[in-house]
C-alpha cells in the first residue's frame, strides 16, 4: 500500500500547515460540502494509520475504515477549528445531518492565495 503524500504530511505538519492543507485538499471543489469526520477517515487512511488507502477529497468521497487512530481526530479536529476561527469554513445548513461545511468567500480568497498561511494569520488576528 502507498500512503498518500499529503495525507503523511499533514500528520508532520504544524497546526498551520494542517489548516492549509485541509483548506486545499479537503475543499478541493469550493462548491461542495465536505465533512470534517469524512476527511479524518481519509487522511488516516491516505496515511495508512488506518483502513484501506485513501486520499483526502471533498464530501462526495469517502474513503477508510471508520475507527481513524485518535491522534489522527485530533489533529484534524484542531486544525479544522483553525479553519472554523478565521471564518475561512462555515456549517452547510442543507445538510440535515453530520458536520457539513463549506468554504466562506474568505476561504475561497485564502485558497487561491499565494500565501494561505499567511491569510489564515491575518484572519486569526482579526484583520479581514
Amino acid at each position: 500500500m502507498h500512503a498518500d503524500l499529503d495525507a503523511v504530511r499533514f500528520l508532520e505538519a504544524d497546526l498551520l500547515g494542517r489548516a492549509v492543507l485541509l483548506l486545499q485538499r479537503s475543499f478541493a471543489s469550493p462548491e461542495e460540502s465536505v465533512s470534517c469526520r469524512n476527511a479524518a477517515l481519509a487522511i488516516a487512511a491516505g496515511a495508512g494509520v488506518t483502513g484501506p488507502a485513501g486520499v483526502i477529497l471533498g464530501a462526495s468521497a469517502v474513503v477508510g475504515g471508520r475507527n481513524a487512530d485518535p491522534r489522527v481526530l485530533r489533529l484534524v479536529s484542531e486544525a479544522w477549528h483553525i479553519l472554523e476561527s478565521a471564518r475561512l469554513i462555515c456549517r452547510d445548513l442543507e445538510q440535515t445531518s453530520g458536520d457539513w461545511w463549506y468554504l466562506t468567500g474568505a476561504g475561497r480568497q485564502a485558497q487561491a492565495s499565494s500565501d494561505p498561511e499567511g491569510e489564515i494569520r491575518l484572519r486569526l488576528a482579526g484583520n479581514p
